[in-house]
């Protein structure tokens, strides 16, 4: 297995640690959170696409909070560093994601607001 492969559930039970859950699990209702995560990494960050749509085609952003959405950009930024830190890909993707449509709201309220 590569390096880059190993996540963070793969390294702590190659550091030994004690009652830890196989991973990926052998247990059906582990396996299917692992898959639901999985879908989850890349759908939930597009909840936020009708908000970026709506910031960039109107070319207003009557009503979008500056500080709500710099606020969400700047606490993004540990979330993607630990993310990566740990190589987790599910969550790099998942924050990576958020932090690059936080740029664009951000963006969009700064010049349309």
């Amino acid at each position: 297995m590569r390096h880059e492969e190993i996540n963070i559930h793969q390294r702590k039970r190659q550091e030994g640690k004690k009652d830890l859950e196989p991973y990926p699990s052998r247990k059906k209702k582990y396996k299917l959170v692992d898959k639901i995560v999985s879908v989850t990494a890349v759908l939930y960050p597009l909840t936020l696409l009708p908000q970026l749509y709506q910031i960039w085609s109107t070319e207003s952003a009557q009503g979008v909070s500056l500080i709500t959405w710099s606020l969400l950009l700047l606490f993004t930024l540990p979330l993607v560093a630990y993310a990566f830190l740990h190589e987790d890909r599910k969550l790099t993707l998942m924050y990576s994601s958020f932090f690059v449509i936080y740029i664009l709201i951000v963006l969009g309220i700064v010049l349309f607001g």
